[in-house]
């Protein structure tokens, strides 16, 4: 039970940490709405056509139905320029990311062209009060979509608004400041390795590596090669942008980030047969005992199964446990979190041992990749990564030459010495 408290701790920590002010931004995406009176407006952003009813989202993430015939003449004429534009143009991640809300990411330099994400949908509304299985079902089809940030909005709207106060913002504030410091190194290293990944990537697929890949494989391994790469410069540059969330609202910044993640990962799906992933998604079950409490349950590696007891709770489903501290403990969640942010605040100032570990895992890792990015030749990629792969073949045991189940690496002479760059 502990562990479990624990993971589901750890879950609203994390989330904590990308908290910003939400509930006071406006949309740059959004219009405003009156009624036939004119006395009632909205400022919410248009999220579709439900018969003859406009669905618009609010700039916390939750929706409304409003029907047609309610609406002014203005908005009526707003809402079927809004639908001719949807349909006007196909669906793209520009459009699935709208509710970034005007986001900006600072401008990186680097010395190679990152994959595109690819196109997904737009991600419907999150159900309110649906059944345990609508809402497993629901976060299952978007995260395979795509859209990474349903987790968030799985979220009942006080937790979110808990999470999002001012006072965590602030107090997240030294703490991120001094976390950047710190990894700062370590997005060099990845974006380091990044450039390889792109910029070599005819030497990777040629290299004797690739060789010892069973044959069926190959055009998979070649066909989510870039989904692989976007995914991991995406990672990247979600990481780097943590430290603005002080000032940015959550939503923006994870609307804007995880359907891009999800995009390249969604693309890497799509490559493996059917009859490997079918299997895994449809391994986790919903059971629904009564109105307000079900069941959860997934298979374990071990065969035996694992399964959560699941409770409504303000119009979404959590695991009972998660739901009852924080029935219990919403009115001091502020304080305590305030006070955790601190906390670790303080323990990275104490722990040098921390920075003298990145700097020596930077170290390695430099000494690893620039021979790679060095390489101007096949011959010369190859000569390097044979010494990348040689410390990491001794501590899987394959000193010697055992390159696993394809046979030992190729030999490869080192690289001959050439003329200087220019000549």
């Amino acid at each position: 039970m502990n562990n479990k408290l624990n993971l589901w701790r750890l879950c609203l920590a994390i989330t904590c940490c990308f908290t910003v002010s939400l509930l006071r931004e406006k949309s740059l995406y959004a219009e405003t709405w009156s009624d036939t009176t004119g006395k009632f407006k909205l400022e919410a952003e248009y999220a579709g056509i439900e018969g003859k009813a406009v669905v618009l989202r609010k700039s916390d993430g939750k929706t409304v139905t409003v029907p047609i015939s309610n609406l002014s003449p203005e908005s009526r004429e707003q809402a079927k320029t809004l639908y001719t534009k949807s349909k006007a143009k196909p669906a793209g991640l520009s459009t699935a990311a709208s509710s970034a809300s005007g986001y900006k990411t600072k401008t990186r330099e680097h010395n190679f062209t990152p994959p595109v994400p690819p196109t997904i949908s737009p991600m419907p509304a999150f159900p309110e009060d649906g059944s345990l299985q609508e809402t497993l079902d629901h976060v299952r089809e978007q995260a395979l979509a795509g859209h990474l940030e349903v987790f968030w909005f799985a979220m009942p709207d006080d937790l979110r608004a808990a999470a999002d106060s001012t006072e965590i913002r602030e107090s997240l504030r030294p703490y991120m400041r001094d976390n950047m410091t710190i990894s700062k190194e370590v997005v060099d290293v990845i974006d380091k390795l990044t450039e390889v990944l792109v910029v070599k990537k005819p030497f990777i697929l040629g290299s004797p590596l690739l060789g010892q890949v069973p044959p069926p494989f190959k055009p998979m391994i070649e066909q989510a090669y870039d989904p692989a790469v976007g995914a991991i410069y995406e990672y990247c540059e979600f990481s780097v942008a943590a430290e603005s969330i002080v000032d940015t609202p959550i939503t923006s910044y994870l609307s804007y980030h995880l359907p891009r993640i999800g995009a390249h990962l969604q693309a890497m799906l799509k490559v493996a047969p059917p009859e490997m992933i079918n299997p895994v998604i449809q391994s986790v079950v919903a059971v629904q005992a009564d109105e307000n409490s079900g069941t959860i349950s997934w298979p374990k590696q071990d065969g035996t199964t694992e399964s959560t007891e699941m409770v409504r709770y303000n119009r979404r489903w959590l695991p009972k446990e998660f739901a009852e501290k924080w029935q219990a403990d919403k009115d001091t969640f502020i304080e305590k979190m305030v006070a955790n942010a601190s906390g670790g605040q303080a323990m990275m100032q104490n722990n040098p041992q921390s920075k003298a570990m990145v700097d020596s895992v930077v170290k390695q890792a430099n000494a690893m990749l620039d021979p790679l990015v060095a390489a101007k030749s096949q011959q010369e990629f190859d000569f390097a990564m044979g010494q990348v792969m040689m410390p990491i073949m001794m501590m899987m045991g394959g000193a010697g030459g055992g390159g696993g189940a394809g046979g030992p690496l190729p030999p490869v002479p080192p690289p001959a010495q050439g003329p200087p760059n220019g000549f």
